[in-house]
């Protein structure tokens, strides 16, 4: 699994070991250019970050994590989380280790090209910059996405909080239920692509939209967690819902197409 600035995406454990090493070649000679290897376990999630300096690989950073205390406990035990806890874990070490968005946005776009047209599993979630700096226009995540974004700072203030508000039934909102104070403030401006279904809206505009691309599933989540409630309000992003709409909707992009 990679994480970018908002970005998730599933890649076998296999593929992701066998191509770390291999990544350097793709990049240009005397560049210092960086892979990041993430291994989850059943009692550890590990991460590590090489940079290619002078033709030699260099270990940049390190980060470990214990899956024990997060099913209470200790650390070392064999664990058998759900999905929402691992997500739990994996953003705290990325945290804590303080790996550099540009390393995996190298390996992230490198491996977008390797996956494309296969079954690869990938959701989005916005964020002040996942979208809207323009990085990704030209590339094949801007292909794959199920929505379009305008060229410009795409990010929109709902000054008065936008509710979310489900649009049909599906798997990946079915038994959810937000607080009725539950509010979204900061949404990405985006147009769904021709084929893509949009599963939620937070105020007038998409939430939560989903494609298929190859034989895999492309999930994009809209919403930023960003924003101040006003009295009455609650931040969406803290409630139970918004965790069990992420761990559904990642339930959803691994069982393919």
């Amino acid at each position: 699994m990679l994480y970018l600035r908002g970005i998730l995406a599933w890649i076998p454990m296999n593929d992701l070991l066998k191509n770390l090493f291999s990544v350097f070649g793709k990049f240009g000679a005397g560049n210092e250019d960086s892979v990041v290897g993430i291994d989850i376990g059943s009692s550890a999630i590990k991460v590590v970050e090489i940079k290619k300096k002078g033709g030699k690989a260099v270990l940049e950073t390190y980060g470990a994590i214990a899956l024990g205390p997060y099913a209470d406990l200790e650390p070392g035990r064999v664990t058998n989380l759900p999905v929402e806890q691992v997500v739990l874990a994996l953003r705290e070490v990325l945290k804590q280790s303080d790996v550099m968005s540009k390393t995996l946005a190298l390996s992230f776009r490198f491996r977008l090209d390797y996956r494309r047209g296969e079954d690869f599993p990938l959701l989005t979630l916005g964020g002040m910059l996942t979208y809207g700096s323009g990085q990704w226009k030209d590339t094949v995540l801007e292909e794959i996405l199920p929505v379009t974004f305008p060229d410009a700072f795409d990010l929109k203030w709902e000054k008065k909080g936008a509710a979310p508000e489900a649009k049909g039934k599906h798997p990946v909102t079915e038994n959810v239920s937000w607080p009725q104070d539950a509010r979204f403030f900061w949404i990405h401006e985006s147009a769904p692509k021709s084929g893509s279904t949009v599963l939620m809206e937070a105020g007038s505009r998409p939430m939560v939209v989903l494609r298929t691309c190859g034989e895999g599933r492309v999930a994009t989540i809209l919403t930023t967690c960003h924003g101040e409630p006003v009295q009455g309000q609650t931040e969406a992003w803290q409630s139970e819902a918004w965790t069990k709409l992420l761990a559904q909707t990642m339930r959803w992009l691994k069982r393919g197409k």
